[in-house]
């Protein structure tokens, strides 16, 4: 096969996308009470079925001050892989004065911020992608 010819073939198949195929996947994040998160929260899917920690990746999503997420794995919005994933959400950075973390100022159960505690898990793939997510409150939030 000539030099020009393969290389060609290679510009093709980068171009026809021999990669995975992503799907939109989006959703509102809200508290049982109806009340929204904060805008300042990141949704993470990590994929359920990955154990090796150097396959590993995630897709993340900042949720909008509506409360609404659009997840992204390789560029902003352009969605997710097929499959099972984990599911935590992730506040910002809350420290005290002394670089203790200020649990009390987070409005739902701690369980959400861990992948093995947070019950969170979607199948995704072809179909409906919309998944909303509903927040048990944190017994030591002070508003």
């Amino acid at each position: 096969m000539s030099k020009r010819l393969l290389s060609l073939l290679v510009v093709f198949l980068a171009v026809s996308g021999c990669g995975p195929k992503f799907y939109p996947v989006t959703g509102k994040v809200t508290m049982k009470d109806g009340s929204l998160v904060g805008s300042d929260y990141t949704v993470i899917f990590e994929p359920a079925l990955t154990k090796e920690k150097e396959n590993r990746f995630s897709s993340r999503s900042r949720i909008g001050p509506d409360g609404t997420y659009r997840m992204s794995t390789n560029r902003e919005g352009d969605g997710i892989p097929a499959g099972t994933y984990r599911v935590l959400i992730a506040p910002p950075p809350l420290y005290d004065g002394n670089g203790r973390p200020m649990t009390w100022r987070i409005p739902f159960d701690l369980k959400y911020q861990e992948f093995d505690t947070s019950g969170l898990v979607f199948e995704v793939g072809p179909g409906s992608t919309e998944y909303n997510i509903t927040l048990d409150p944190n017994p030591a939030f002070k508003k």
